[in-house]
């Protein structure tokens, strides 16, 4: 009886855990830029969308470095792994002066290629933002 019962305990034990682990996703696609520069592309959650002039470096950052061939064709591959469910909105910009910032003009436009995933200029998280709640594949981002 107590076999049977540790048996119990530990099947059950294992179901918990398993069911507690939160699944994951990979949201993949391409980037397609202008200058000869490094990429910086930043998955952002509403709150870090928020907070991103305060932010340093947000989490989930990217560098994109272009080979030879993508610097050719101005199209780079990017891919964000490991990705729990959630709305998440994509920030992107080229680093043209090699400073790791999104370079800005006094009014606060920006002086360097920039973009998002769904518009060209990221000003509203409502109008960027997007479900990951399965594996995202064929984003393609357009810096102007």
């Amino acid at each position: 009886m107590m076999k049977k019962a540790i048996l119990f305990l530990g099947v059950l034990f294992l179901a918990l855990r398993m069911a507690s682990a939160q699944e994951t996703f990979k949201i993949f696609g391409i980037v397609r830029f202008l200058e000869d520069a490094d990429i910086y592309m930043t998955l952002l959650t509403k709150t870090e969308w928020e907070k991103m002039t305060v932010m340093a470096q947000p989490p989930r950052t990217i560098v994109i470095k272009p080979t030879p061939e993508e610097k050719k064709t101005k199209k780079a591959t990017f891919e964000f792994i490991g990705i729990p469910s959630g709305s998440y909105g994509i920030r992107v910009f080229q680093d043209t002066n090699k400073n790791g910032e999104l370079d800005r003009c006094p009014y606060g436009y920006a002086k360097e290629p920039y973009g998002s995933y769904r518009l060209a200029a990221p000003t509203d998280w409502k109008n960027i933002k997007f479900e990951v709640n399965k594996n995202i594949e064929g984003i393609d981002i357009q810096l102007r």
